[in-house]
């Protein structure tokens, strides 16, 4: 399943840093994701979303971006909210992690970076990500109000 297509109404994600790495969105963003087996997904964000993009110490950043240019931003953003429980889904998941890492890998080798930076930020994430996955904080109480998801065939 390969990305066609990545659209948003207000590329302007207006960030608010909050301090320790994280930034609220200060512009409601829609996001939409085309597949080649014409399958879409849908996500919509309100302004009280928290994220920290690309997850890791500052150190980190010499590699990659924390946040990067707008579609490692989305990239970023959507993996923050695969691996939140939406209330929206009845406090499920988006997507399986194993989807979500795909999903990740898949963004970011579409909006031009490296396949090999992406595939190693694809298995740090497949490593280390567990516990951001599985266990829910105070941010994901938050966050879980904070975004919809939508999948549909067209």
């Amino acid at each position: 399943m390969n990305i066609v297509s990545i659209s948003t109404e207000n590329s302007d994600l207006g960030l608010k840093p909050l301090g320790n790495r994280l930034y609220e969105l200060t512009n409601p963003i829609n996001v939409r994701i085309e597949f080649d087996n014409k399958l879409v997904y849908l996500y919509s964000f309100t302004t009280e979303f928290i994220t920290n993009f690309r997850s890791g110490a500052p150190i980190i950043d010499i590699f990659t971006d924390q946040i990067g240019d707008s579609l490692s931003a989305l990239a970023y953003l959507i993996h923050d909210s695969n691996y939140t429980p939406c209330h929206y889904l009845f406090d499920k998941h988006p997507l399986p992690k194993d989807q979500a890492d795909r999903l990740l890998y898949s963004m970011l080798v579409y909006g031009g970076m490296n396949r090999i930076k992406a595939k190693i930020i694809y298995e740090s994430v497949n490593l280390f990500g567990h516990n951001a996955y599985y266990n829910d904080d105070e941010l994901t109480d938050k966050n879980k109000l904070s975004f919809a998801f939508y999948r549909k065939v067209i």
